[in-house]
């Protein structure tokens, strides 16, 4: 338990350090400013009907959604270098030579990383919360849910991104993959649900359908998931959930894995 506090401060630390983030979560302060005050002055100025509970839970819904997409691609690119920065020889020696097992400490790298990010979508939820709720009057918690989603969407990301750096000992493969992911999964679910499309093709289908159900669920978990709860207290289907599961799992377990095994 003490090695896990040490290795998840020594981690914060590097964050705090790395000033890319710090430039990009500047940015993304702008950014989610900006358009919680414009979806404010458009839902002030929309028509009377729109205008209660489930009006504004649907208008903070979006926002963080938007505000969450933005910033999970910002964490791809500034805090990917995390998952390669202990791996240089000398830097790894030195972390290995401390009494701490090769699987606790990128269990510890693996959760930190974890722990600043779903900090993040708290603050972001909390911010677009207080800023819409101020202004407009209605008080509502529901969104309240939609850091744990945020964040167990990125650690199915975030688990790519350590397999991908504990085999290349590079970043870079980690940023292109989950960056496709993030393009095509929302193309591959909707080709996934038309059910009447490539009829003459099975194998097509089939492949489309393979690859559905292998890559994590990533539209669902920040976008559909999340309304459906947040607007209608309830969640349709856990596939998502299960399926994503079973791929951060497997990617991570490969990643202790190798790194377990690996000759540094």
């Amino acid at each position: 338990m003490k090695d896990l506090k040490n290795i998840t401060l020594f981690t914060f630390k590097e964050i705090w350090a790395n000033k890319t983030f710090l430039i990009l979560f500047s940015v993304y302060n702008v950014i989610l400013i900006a358009l919680a005050a414009f979806s404010v002055y458009a839902f002030k100025n929309a028509p009377i009907e729109v205008k209660n509970y489930s009006g504004l839970l649907q208008l903070q819904t979006q926002i963080t959604s938007s505000v969450a997409s933005i910033f999970i691609l910002i964490s791809i690119f500034s805090t990917s270098s995390l998952s390669v920065s202990y791996l240089p020889k000398g830097l790894i020696d030195l972390y290995l030579s401390k009494p701490i097992s090769r699987p606790a400490f990128i269990y510890s790298r693996f959760f930190a990383v974890a722990l600043f990010i779903f900090l993040n979508f708290v603050y972001i939820t909390l911010f677009i919360w207080i800023f819409t709720s101020s202004l407009l009057g209605i008080w509502a918690i529901n969104i309240f849910w939609l850091p744990l989603f945020y964040t167990f969407a990125f650690i199915t990301i975030l688990a790519l991104i350590f397999l991908c750096g504990i085999l290349t000992r590079n970043s870079t493969l980690g940023i292109i993959l989950s960056y496709l992911i993030l393009m095509f999964q929302p193309v591959l679910a909707g080709l996934h649900s038309a059910d009447k499309l490539f009829p003459g093709s099975p194998f097509l289908k089939g492949l489309i359908n393979t690859l559905y159900y292998i890559l994590p669920k990533v539209n669902e978990l920040l976008v559909t998931i999340p309304k459906t709860l947040v607007l209608g207290g309830f969640i349709e289907s856990y596939q998502p959930f299960i399926t994503s599961l079973l791929f951060a799992t497997a990617a991570f377990g490969v990643s202790v894995y190798l790194f377990n095994k690996k000759d540094f």
